[in-house]
């Protein structure tokens, strides 16, 4: 298993004028004990309260993600890892740790490169068991599907949606909800709904889960449930930010355009120079006559947008703002 990252010097970390940062130091050093004893979900808590305080703390951004990693909790953990790797591009650390999340996700691809990386660039001495793990994660990932006899049997039924006997809950939620992202890919979603709910049961703070199933519902067109299950994700998480974006679509197909502006402007206080959420704002403003606000996020959403991609949206933005001004200009 991965271990912990250590800072060589942690009492430096108390040697600081601000008291954001001090109460940043005393909660890592909590934190930090709480790692040590497997008490994960008091440990992330604590990391929390210490990157809120001090968001350049790249040591706490790395436990968090091995914390989060450690509850299953994979795209926090992603989340986190990144965030250590923004501030620290130049070590390694972190990317073992990241690989393993994205893999933990379901993001093959993803896990792969990560874990490539890690190999490339991972040259201290005393790490090399980290190395040879994630080769041997690699050949996992890149090995072929096994090919079956001739004559296929039957296929068997799929396995319960249930902890196996003597399973903890802890290792079985993470499996469950694996099993859904393969059915999902697999495209039997009823079963994939099945589960994500029996891992949301056996453990409700798996964000993940909550959020994959939230993603399904939306996909189906499912979208008071898809409400609910984003709605469950944000109450483990309130500063996750992709959950406020996933909300604010989804009450917007339902038509409660008020709600949908207050998860798009959440999302825009998280991630203010994100263009994505700044077009839905503009268009649930729209869409309850709040011209002039309208106009705003659209106009901040065209100033944002840099993907060629995306040129037909800001178009289509440039459009909407054109006629959004008549209509104030006319007063209609």
């Amino acid at each position: 298993m991965r271990r912990i990252l250590i800072p060589l010097c942690l009492s430096l970390l108390f040697v600081r004028p601000a008291a954001a940062q001090s109460d940043a130091a005393r909660l890592h050093a909590e934190a930090r004990e709480l790692l040590v004893a497997g008490r994960f979900d008091e440990a992330v808590q604590r990391l929390r309260g210490a990157v809120a305080q001090k968001p350049d703390l790249a040591v706490a951004w790395y436990d968090l993600g091995y914390a989060q990693r450690r509850l299953g909790h994979y795209v926090e953990a992603v989340r986190a890892y990144g965030e250590y790797t923004r501030l620290k591009p130049t070590d390694p650390g972190a990317l073992f740790g990241l690989g393993l999340s994205h893999k933990g996700a379901g993001a093959r691809e993803a896990a792969l490169r990560t874990l490539r990386s890690y190999v490339e660039r991972e040259k201290r001495s005393g790490e090399q068991r980290w190395v040879a793990r994630a080769r041997e994660l690699i050949a996992e990932l890149t090995a072929p599907e096994p090919r079956g006899p001739a004559a296929e049997p039957p296929p068997a039924a799929p396995a319960p949606a249930v902890a196996a006997p003597g399973e903890p809950p802890a290792i079985a939620a993470p499996r469950l909800k694996a099993e859904g992202d393969r059915a999902r890919a697999a495209r039997k979603l009823d079963l994939a709904i099945e589960k994500y709910r029996a891992a949301i049961k056996l453990n409700p703070r798996l964000i993940d889960a909550w959020n994959e199933l939230g993603n399904l519902y939306f996909e189906l067109k499912r979208y008071g449930e898809a409400v609910e299950a984003f709605r469950g994700s944000l109450k483990l998480d309130p500063v996750f930010s992709l959950g406020w974006y996933n909300l604010g679509q989804s009450l917007r197909r339902l038509g409660r355009n008020a709600e949908a502006v207050e998860a798009y402007e959440r999302y825009t206080k998280l991630r203010p120079d994100d263009p994505d959420p700044w077009y839905s704002l503009g268009l649930a403003r729209k869409d309850l006559g709040e011209l002039r606000g309208a106009v705003v996020a659209l106009e901040r959403y065209v100033a944002l947008e840099q993907r060629p991609a995306e040129a037909r949206f800001v178009e289509a933005a440039r459009g909407l703002i054109a006629g959004l001004l008549r209509q104030i200009a006319s007063g209609v």
